[in-house]
């Protein structure tokens, strides 16, 4: 199983955690779901664990085969954390989060992007009594949220009481324009939903969000946009408004 990523925010995704369960509106085409469910992964026991039905089934596994792979890679990667579960998911315990966090101190080469849609458990780890590792102590660590539409822009409020080095925002799936405050945000990821029946935004949408951005100076890496009716990855087709990869 590669750990190279054709996410364009990243250079590889790293999963000694897989499983999930759907949380809010930007999980209902989820693609970790689908690739999970896939005959790929199906061979491999903590998939086929996760699964029942085609679908997350809520467990959660701890892949001790996967922890130590950043420690083996010397060329600086940035690296999506967990693409396939949530760091913080209400079924990992906090033991398995501080063996991620111990090879993420042990990495300082990489840069390391950690995505939730469960922020509050996060702030609850970050900020709890007798964990090993200071967010101080971790500055290779980018903690971010996945914010989809203007009902979980709460989620910015729990990772602004996080002292971390970087902080940002996934706008993916976009599934709406809205007026967002930014304020303690370094920068923001946008697009549209991409795969099989996808809820593809508006043009203007992404451009709404990409406005308040550089009016609130955070910097934006557009993912893919709308066009023609398809969601568009190609970044030399798009038109130059779009053309934003600032990260």
């Amino acid at each position: 199983m590669s750990d190279n990523s054709k996410i364009s925010w990243c250079d590889a995704s790293w999963n000694s955690i897989c499983g999930c369960s759907k949380v809010s509106a930007g999980c209902l085409n989820c693609f970790a779901e689908r690739q999970a469910a896939s005959g790929r992964l199906q061979q491999f026991p903590q998939y086929r664990g996760a699964i029942t039905n085609g679908k997350w089934n809520g467990r959660t596994y701890f892949v001790e085969s996967a922890l130590t792979k950043p420690l083996h890679w010397r060329k600086p990667r940035k690296i999506f954390v967990c693409s396939m579960s949530d760091l913080f998911h209400e079924s990992v315990p906090f033991v398995w989060i501080e063996k991620v966090m111990g090879v993420i101190n042990d990495c300082p080469q990489h840069t390391f992007l950690v995505l939730t849609k469960r922020p509050h458990i996060m702030t609850e780890y970050f900020n709890g009594l007798g964990k090993r590792f200071e967010l101080s102590c971790l500055p290779n660590l980018h903690l971010g949220v996945t914010v989809e539409n203007m009902a979980n822009s709460h989620r910015l409020n729990d990772l602004r009481e996080t002292p971390a080095a970087y902080k940002f925002v996934s706008l993916e799936p976009l599934l709406e324009g809205f007026d967002v405050d930014l304020a303690g945000i370094d920068y923001m990821f946008v697009g549209c939903e991409s795969g099989p029946n996808a809820r593809l935004c508006k043009a203007h949408a992404i451009k709404h969000m990409i406005r308040q951005a550089q009016r609130q100076d955070v910097k934006v890496h557009v993912k893919q946009i709308p066009l023609n009716g398809k969601c568009n990855k190609h970044f030399d087709e798009w038109p130059e408004e779009f053309q934003i990869r600032e990260i």
